[in-house]
């Protein structure tokens, strides 16, 4: 019916699972023709218009929070850093008056509100308690390092958000006041360990250097000695350290495709230390989907019938399905990004069309 493809069941709705209730009204909105005509076939009282209404209302309130899920569930880039944005995001969506065109949606969103700030609110009773030392808006600390450390954020973006969410000026000032303090913490204990580091490292390669007899690698060895010195001796003079001179510069303009570690990477002259801290922070990821993937997927490879493999085995497996699966997101990708006209000039024939088979329309290019 209606170009439906048929013998297609419609998901139900599962309580441990996120998603699913959005699966289930997406779906079924697909099949809005087809369920009411098997409830006049059958004698059933179909839903009525203002319920197909409230649903679609569902689906379009859902689907905010199944893009903010997917990007904090993602496993192929740091995701640390974006997880501050998603949360005024999702406060935004639930205080929202739009959404709340009816009764149903005001219960739907004052439910979710309530669990929301159980996690990431302040409740005022609890904190005139003395003995409850959780402080306003207790953030992850590195949660809130690694948002500084994305060049279109820094501390501005922590003003504004800590504006939005605390109750006083004085409160948003002391947050932000905070955060600045615990980052400019955490890079002096950086600069501790790659200073330690630094003369561990000049104080054995000059006790090697007695054992060397050729001139020109005694030559090698004192320039490379001098070099660190140099730039220990730098480090001490500045003015101003690396996370200063990061914060002072203007932020970089934000764009969808924006890699905060290739900045990071192109910028590990300016900012040797800082960028060896901002690798470690961006690097913790929001959620366990990732982890709990690869274990699930073991289980799959490694089952009952093929439970003798080797562990050499096991891994090349593992390996080779992430890499497959790797190199065909990067193709399709590509493929996105490609215009006819540039596959015409490079190849002199038109683009194949996406019709066939997955390996054959990616490989053909």
């Amino acid at each position: 019916m209606n170009g439906l493809p048929s013998k297609h069941g419609i998901p139900l709705d599962i309580p441990t699972r996120w998603n699913s209730t959005l699966k289930m009204v997406a779906e079924a909105l697909k099949y809005k023709v087809v369920l009411n005509s098997y409830a006049n076939q059958y004698g059933e009282l179909p839903p009525s218009e203002q319920e197909w209404e409230k649903v679609e209302t569902i689906c379009e309130f859902l689907r905010a929070f199944e893009e903010a899920t997917n990007v904090v569930s993602a496993d192929r880039k740091p995701t640390a850093h974006a997880f501050l944005p998603l949360v005024l995001c999702i406060r935004h969506a639930l205080n929202d008056p739009g959404w709340q065109t009816n009764n149903f949606m005001k219960d739907l969103a004052a439910a979710m509100k309530f669990k929301f700030e159980k996690y990431w609110g302040s409740d005022e009773s609890e904190m005139s308690n003395p003995r409850n030392k959780k402080k306003d808006y207790d953030f992850n600390l590195a949660i809130v390092i690694a948002t500084m450390l994305d060049p279109r954020r820094k501390s501005d973006y922590l003003e504004f958000f800590y504006h939005k969410i605390c109750n006083t000026e004085d409160q948003a000032e002391k947050c932000v006041d905070s955060a600045l303090e615990w980052i400019r913490k955490y890079y002096q204990e950086y600069e501790r360990r790659v200073r330690r580091a630094t003369s561990h490292q000049v104080t054995c390669s000059s006790d090697g250097s007695r054992t060397m007899g050729s001139p020109m690698l005694g030559k090698r060895q004192v320039e490379a000695e001098y070099s660190t010195f140099k730039s220990c001796r730098r480090m001490t003079r500045a003015t101003k350290s690396e996370i200063e001179t990061y914060l002072e510069e203007d932020t970089e303009e934000d764009s969808e495709n924006f890699d905060v570690l290739a900045w990071w990477k192109a910028r590990t002259e300016n900012f040797p230390m800082l960028s060896t801290m901002a690798r470690d922070f961006l690097a913790i990821p929001l959620s366990t989907v990732s982890s709990e993937s690869a274990f699930s997927l073991g289980g799959r490879l490694l089952g009952d019938a093929r439970s003798s493999l080797t562990p050499e085995t096991l891994e090349a497996l593992v390996c080779g399905k992430d890499w497959l699966y790797m190199e065909k997101i990067m193709d399709n990708e590509n493929n996105l990004n490609v215009t006819p006209a540039t596959y015409i000039a490079t190849h002199g024939t038109d683009p194949p069309s996406n019709q066939g088979s997955g390996a054959e329309g990616v490989h053909s290019l």
